[in-house]
């Protein structure tokens, strides 16, 4: 199993994995089993299935408000501080940041060696990613040299390198390697001889369009973005494949790609002589009809309300209007799909907003009417914050309606219903400037009243997506009386996010005792980071040098590789090289080193992590998210 990949899957709330056998062989390996919680996102079946997931869902329990919050926390938590703080007194003066000559002069010499040794998938799966991450803040010539130094591992029989290589050129952002993915993605004569094959494998084809996609959206040239889409859309189209990924991947990819408006919405006799490069417009009209397109797999179909809400947010005009009406048919009718129905709540909450305008009010109305439904409704939820939080350009903001309703819902509503509702409250409130002293004390009485690891765990993070301070004392008090990994985690998480620099020694002694807690330790190490805390990294990389756990290990470089400085290279580097430790051990040290050396303010991953209908991908588009860890969502 991919290290990167392993990741996310490694690190679950409520349990902790087993190291595996030392003579364990490369390739891909059985998810390990987590202990159950309730309030865990299952990721893996408890026992590895042979021929597909033994659930519809593929295991993973994606009605959970866990689950939402792993695939949204990056793009919600405050931005990476790997500088010096300006104040804080557990900061060292002597932690420096990361410099692009340490990079261009270790970190990327280390992965390149890595990629030469080629001693095991988990390494050189590792260091694919961990060079593409480091090509964003590089010339186009340097971004071109490590471009050089992947796309050989195309041409391989391991299917998870020949794939992991094909995204990594998309991460590295070199728009020099767009022809490649496009002959790979439409499994041309130059892409089957790329991989060295009869044919591009439809995996393969589908990580390409997502590669693709990552290009698009990071380009600044219109004509790169042009080629990505055109691109995109004939993938689409001739797509006779037997599985949806290529469909989704394309549909995703496309969604990330947007052109510039053009001022004109063709109509239908225009359109039809129009290509879908010619401008956002013609990109959205080309799109809209895929929405009741029957022939279409519906595992497809499912991405396309998403997909158009994030092409035309920013329109703002008639052509967003249509866009609605269309989605708010498709929402209603008896004919579409619970995953489709699903995919436009979602995309309810990226297009509305809280002011009186007939379409608001009807999207509101909608998201109000999902409760026959309870998946549907606790996405509903969330949408509903974000539409209030919008002000909007019409008159009579209604913010202060969906504030009571769920300061209502959040008081009386039980066990996972309150969760998701004390999250949308959250959502709700960080947009207001200053605090409402009604939430404030509606969530601090959820949180005390607390008594499962779920509940602790839901209502920590909404204190903490608040950002109030008052809601410190109440945290910490979970954080010291709870014996749940998962919800101590949590709380301590929370901590961080509203300050709470006085909890730093606490929290420090929480760190020390979470050596083998995966969960505890990547949301501790978090929290004192959030607390400016510069001492934190150098303890965590005492600790994955040392570790000999694979749990322990996937959590050290999770969070090593988000708040590590200088320091912390060389002990990484001096584990990457040092031969008597496993492949496996030594991969994760390889993970958290490109992601020390990622420059970008959010981790590529948020591209297509936020605002995706990830329920509809388990069991259908293993691509997309798998149960045994092998998707783009996966790898986080």
């Amino acid at each position: 199993m991919h290290a990167a990949l392993l990741l996310f899957l490694a690190v679950p709330h409520g349990g902790t994995y087993p190291a595996p056998p030392a003579d364990a062989p490369a390739g891909r390996q059985p998810a390990p089993p987590a202990a159950p919680d309730p309030g865990a996102v299952p990721l893996a079946p408890a026992t590895p299935p042979s021929t597909g997931p033994t659930s519809p869902d593929g295991g993973i329990n994606v009605g959970s408000w866990s689950a939402w919050w792993e695939f949204q926390r990056e793009a919600l938590l405050p931005l990476p501080d790997h500088g010096l703080a300006s104040e804080g007194p557990a900061r060292s003066r002597s932690r420096l940041p990361i410099t692009a000559a340490m990079i261009d002069e270790r970190i990327v010499p280390t992965l390149l060696g890595v990629l030469a040794a080629a001693e095991s998938n988990d390494l050189v799966t590792a260091a694919l990613i961990g060079l593409a991450r480091v090509g964003d803040d590089l010339d186009e010539d340097a971004r071109r040299a490590l471009g050089d130094a992947i796309e050989p591992f195309l041409d391989t029989a391991q299917q998870e390198i020949q794939e992991t290589a094909a995204l990594a050129l998309g991460i590295l952002g070199d728009e020099s390697a767009a022809p490649l993915l496009v002959d790979l993605l439409s499994d041309s004569i130059s892409g089957r001889e790329a991989v060295a094959d009869s044919e591009v494998s439809p995996r393969t084809r589908a990580f390409s369009a997502y590669a693709l996609g990552l290009i698009g959206h990071a380009s600044r040239r219109e004509d790169v973005r042009r080629f990505c889409v055109h691109a995109l859309d004939r993938a689409l189209a001739e797509d006779r494949t037997a599985t949806p990924d290529l469909g989704v991947a394309c549909v995703l990819a496309l969604a990330r790609v947007g052109l510039a408006w053009s001022g004109t919405i063709p109509d239908d006799e225009e359109l039809a002589r129009t290509p879908a490069t010619t401008s956002r417009e013609a990109q959205i009209l080309h799109l809209l009809p895929l929405l009741g397109q029957r022939s279409l797999d519906e595992a497809v179909r499912a991405h396309v309300p998403t997909a158009l809400a994030l092409l035309v947010a920013e329109e703002d005009g008639a052509l967003e209007a249509r866009v609605v009406e269309e989605l708010l048919d498709t929402f209603g009718s008896r004919r579409s799909e619970l995953m489709t129905r699903l995919s436009c709540v979602v995309a309810f909450g990226i297009l509305g907003d809280g002011d009186d305008d007939e379409l608001d009010r009807r999207i509101r109305r909608a998201l109000r009417d999902s409760e026959g439904d309870t998946l549907l409704y606790r996405f509903a939820l969330i949408s509903l914050a974000r539409v209030a939080a919008r002000p909007g350009n019409g008159s009579e903001p209604r913010d202060g309606d969906v504030r009571r309703e769920l300061l209502k819902s959040v008081g009386r509503a039980r066990s996972e219903e309150a969760r998701w509702t004390a999250l949308a409250l959250a959502l709700l409130e960080r947009e207001r400037p200053g605090a409402d002293d009604a939430v404030t004390r509606a969530l601090r009485l959820r949180l005390e009243d607390a008594r499962t690891a779920a509940d602790v765990g839901a209502f920590a993070i909404a204190c903490g997506l608040t950002g109030e301070l008052d809601l410190a004392e109440a945290l910490l008090d979970k954080l010291r009386k709870n014996d749940d990994d998962a919800a101590r985690g949590y709380a301590a998480l929370a901590l961080g996010l509203v300050g709470a620099t006085g909890t730093t020694a606490e929290l420090r002694r929480v760190l020390d005792e979470a050596t083998y807690r995966p969960a505890l330790l990547r949301d501790a190490a978090l929290a004192l980071s959030l607390l400016g805390d510069g001492e934190v990294s150098g303890v965590l990389s005492d600790k994955l040098v040392a570790s000999g756990s694979l749990a322990a290990q996937a959590g050290l470089a999770r969070a090593l590789g988000r708040i590590g400085q200088s320091d912390d290279v060389e002990p990484l580097i001096e584990l990457i090289e040092e031969s008597r430790k496993s492949a496996r051990a030594r991969s994760f040290a390889v993970v958290a080193l490109g992601l020390l050396a990622d420059v970008d303010e959010r981790p590529w991953s948020v591209v297509f992590s936020t605002d995706t209908n990830y329920p509809a991908a388990p069991g259908r588009t293993p691509t997309l998210l798998d149960a045994e860890g092998f998707g783009l969502l996966n790898i986080l």
